[in-house]
């Protein structure tokens, strides 16, 4: 709904919520900045600019992250738990020796570049999501104990470290459905005896 700037047509109630004056519909804070693209009306918090972060030209205001070498991107990775974008950025300055890039045009790459690798890592996380949620329907019962009373968990039999290609750590013969109490057990069993939590599981799943 439009709000217009002199608030004539809004009010505020005794919960501190803004409604409009003839609907009583609960309606936008006008005080706060949104994205000015057509049909999003998510929360702008810059200063500068009028687009939320999903609709915002990144190429134009970060410079994109083609100013980041391997050599940087590699650092980015191995450092972005320990160092925040700023203190990245001014050792990117001093000891990769970015002659060429102020810090600030570098803390704008390293910003659009970690933007880029978590919408890639979220986006993964979801579609393996899925995977689970149609594995889970197709086994809706605990594969041990056959308990369905409740919501079911799915584990991973082997971990991801044993797959040189990801997408196989996602196969339904990797999987199987278990209830929290049998999902906590193999949890443990594995974590103290790899080779009996695989003869335990090949009881239930014949693939392993």
């Amino acid at each position: 709904m439009t709000i217009h700037n002199n608030f004539s047509n809004i009010y505020l109630d005794n919960n501190g919520r803004w409604r409009d004056k003839y609907t009583h519909k609960m309606v936008l804070n006008p005080f706060i900045k949104r994205c000015e693209m057509e049909g999003c009306d998510k929360r702008v918090r810059s200063k500068v600019h009028n687009f939320c972060p999903q609709h915002l030209d990144w190429t134009k205001i970060a410079h994109g992250s083609s100013i980041l070498t391997d050599t940087d991107i590699v650092f980015i990775a191995d450092n972005y738990q320990q160092l925040n974008d700023k203190e990245i950025a001014a050792r990117l300055v001093l000891e990769l020796h970015h002659k060429d890039h102020t810090q600030k045009s570098l803390l704008w790459a390293i910003r659009h570049h970690r933007r880029k690798y978590l919408i890639y890592r979220y986006s993964k996380k979801f579609y393996y999501k899925t995977i689970k949620k149609k594995y889970g329907e197709q086994h809706p019962c605990c594969e041990i104990c056959l308990w369905h009373d409740g919501s079911i968990d799915i584990h991973h039999i082997l971990q991801i470290k044993d797959f040189a290609n990801e997408a196989e750590y996602h196969i339904d013969d990797n999987m199987i459905s278990l209830c929290p109490n049998h999902h906590r057990v193999v949890e443990e069993m594995r974590k103290e005896n790899m080779s009996r939590y695989i003869d335990y599981i090949r009881q239930f799943k014949k693939v392993i």
